[in-house]
């Protein structure tokens, strides 16, 4: 995140200094907000810089244990720099008598030299150390930053949208917008929406192509061969949905990316207004909350169950899966809690909702589902008009449905609990209400991936290629297999929350039922191509580094293989044998001889 923070949040001429040598590798960055007290509350983070205008310097402070940096990688050990996260404390005219006293300004960037360029000494007043071992993830060194009393020039508060002068007057930059600071979040948890479509994809194709080779029960035929574990629907059942999200990941990533975009253009640019570029954070913000929770939630998950789809074999670390799972499962809470997250997706839900029910602006793209899902009696029916149950706007149609009944279930549930005698506060009602509210976040992005993944599917229909940038024509069949994907995604979410759908109404137990048997039909129709869409994500034996998803398919030599190399066989026996088990049993052979 350091880079990105400088080309996101610093003046063109730090940017003149500091992205050279950070590209050059001279200065060896690390992005420090998280704090061993706070992580989430951004605004309660207690480091903090001091502006000494006598000097024309911040004095950085770590002031309590709780403010110590915890966490960022490179920090322990590598990085030279740190973006440090810290409260700008500015000084205030005040009597010769009484103590100095400051205004805090609140949560500012700025840039902290931690070693010596030359010879990686930590400089002066700065402590910095590595936190230890975690699950996985053992190459990066995440670390600890003590401050004390660490001064940094005023040059180094990033500069792109505020100023301190020499005379510790604090200004913003004409144009710049309130919210500027967030964007670099922003863009990590976009980063990490594609990141769950290549991480879950990758696991996938371990897994399928492990069980397009692996046989095990015989089947019913005279020849008695044995069956491929991928022909099982139960292992069908595990694995295909799986690779249906990480497509259905892709198609939402890469939207994404496209919105983030357009709200880095307006916010950096100062192509819009203050109101349209606030409306276009807010929107951004809630949908990168929302999607990072559930994509990394599916992906973590999902992972896992890979591993456990390869049997005892999963379980070895030659299958790259425990690495891939270890990994990854650090998504779930880096960048914001996926539970957290899903406060800032549904607050902002509401408050679209609570303007839309009493006549507001037109919604943005987000929101812009409530208009028809409000209004049942022309919603798309599944199933309807002899379409049979694929049918994409019914698809969509009955997701959004239950995305908005949800949220309007919340809302007013929200508003019964303020009113009354027994009346709680709005912040008291909001803590009752957050089971709800994780449901809310998860039906509103479920639905958001499938408008993706539709939109998707229509630009390849368009001529454009996968990528949406420029014209390759997909064919006919290419485009129905991911059809294909679509309704698995779809169909097994919805069995799988079928509870939902009965309790708001849109959906009869007779219909639920239908959608479960579509499952069954569609995991026979992706079954075979399985093996060649795990092949179309690209990834070669060096990047999944696992003896069973090989592309050859021969796992049981490269088992062998990775047991042959494992350092524990090179010497027979093994070292420490002679001052371990032998010396215990010369003991006994001499107890037994002095019986005799």
């Amino acid at each position: 995140m350091f880079l990105p923070c400088l080309l996101s949040l610093c003046s063109e001429e730090q940017q003149a200094y500091w992205v050279p040598a950070a590209r050059s590798k001279k200065v060896l960055g690390c992005y420090a907000q998280t704090e061993l007290g706070h992580g989430s509350n951004i605004q309660a983070l207690q480091t903090t810089a001091t502006f000494d205008p006598a000097t024309d310097e911040f004095i950085m402070d770590t002031p309590t244990t709780q403010a110590y940096k915890w966490w960022p990688g490179t920090l322990g050990r590598t990085a030279n720099t740190a973006m440090v996260i810290a409260r700008l404390l500015l000084p205030q005219e005040s009597s010769s008598s009484s103590p100095p006293s400051y205004k805090d300004m609140g949560i500012h960037n700025f840039i902290v030299p931690l070693r010596d360029l030359h010879t990686h000494a930590l400089l002066p007043g700065v402590v910095t150390r590595d936190i230890g071992p975690k699950i996985a993830f053992a190459g990066m060194d995440n670390g600890c930053l003590e401050l004390h009393a660490v001064r940094i020039p005023r040059a180094n508060l990033a500069q792109r949208f505020v100023r301190v002068t020499r005379q510790g007057v604090w200004s913003r930059v004409e144009g710049t917008h309130s919210k500027a600071a967030y964007v670099t979040m922003m863009q990590v948890r976009a980063i990490i929406v594609v990141h769950s479509a290549r991480e879950l994809s990758k696991a996938c194709t371990i897994a399928i192509r492990y069980s397009a080779v692996r046989r095990q029960g015989f089947d019913d035929s005279k020849t008695g061969s044995e069956l491929q574990i991928l022909d099982y629907a139960s292992q069908q059942y595990r694995l295909l949905p799986l690779l249906a999200a990480s497509v259905g990941f892709f198609f939402c990533g890469r939207a994404v990316l496209t919105l983030l975009a357009e709200t880095e253009d307006a916010l950096l640019k100062g192509r819009k207004g203050q109101a349209e570029v606030g409306a276009l954070m807010g929107r951004a913000h809630a949908a990168l909350a929302g999607l990072k929770s559930l994509c990394t939630t599916i992906a973590a998950d999902g992972i896992e169950e890979c591993r456990k789809c390869c049997g005892g074999h999963g379980y070895l670390a030659c299958s790259g899966l425990p690495e891939l799972s270890g990994n990854f499962l650090q998504q779930c809470t880096v960048e914001g809690d996926n539970v957290l997250l899903t406060q800032q997706t549904v607050g902002y839900l509401l408050k679209s909702y609570i303007k839309w029910r009493t006549g507001g602006p037109v919604l943005d793209e987000e929101c812009q589902y409530f208009v028809t899902a409000a209004d049942g009696a022309h919603a798309e029916g599944l199933g309807e008009g002899g379409k049979g149950l694929r049918d994409e706007p019914a698809v969509l149609s009955l997701f959004s449905r239950r995305a908005f009944a949800t949220l309007e279930r919340l809302a007013l549930r929200l508003q019964s609990l303020t009113e009354g005698e027994a009346s709680l506060s709005q912040a008291g009602a909001w803590r009752r209400v957050l089971v709800d509210v994780m449901f809310v976040s998860r039906s509103h992005a479920l639905y958001t991936v499938l408008r993706h993944f539709a939109a998707g599917l229509q630009s390849l229909r368009d001529g454009n290629d996968v990528s949406g940038v420029g014209k390759a024509g997909a064919d006919a069949a290419f485009i129905q297999v991911l059809e294909r994907l679509f309704f698995l995604f779809a169909f097994y979410h919805l069995s799988k929350e079928a509870g939902d759908f009965l309790e708001l109404g849109l959906l009869s137990p007779e219909m639920v039922a239908r959608v479960r048997g579509e499952v069954e039909i569609l995991l026979g129709e992706v079954r075979p191509d399985a093996v060649a869409l795990c092949d179309g994500w690209d990834w070669d034996d060096f990047e999944l580094k696992s003896a069973l998803g090989r592309w050859d398919g021969r796992y049981a030599e490269a088992l062998l293989a990775s047991a042959k190399r494992e350092p524990l066989n090179h010497q027979d026996p093994v070292d420490g044998w002679d001052r371990t088990w032998q010396p215990q049993w010369k003991v006994e052979e001499q107890m037994e001889r002095a019986r005799l």
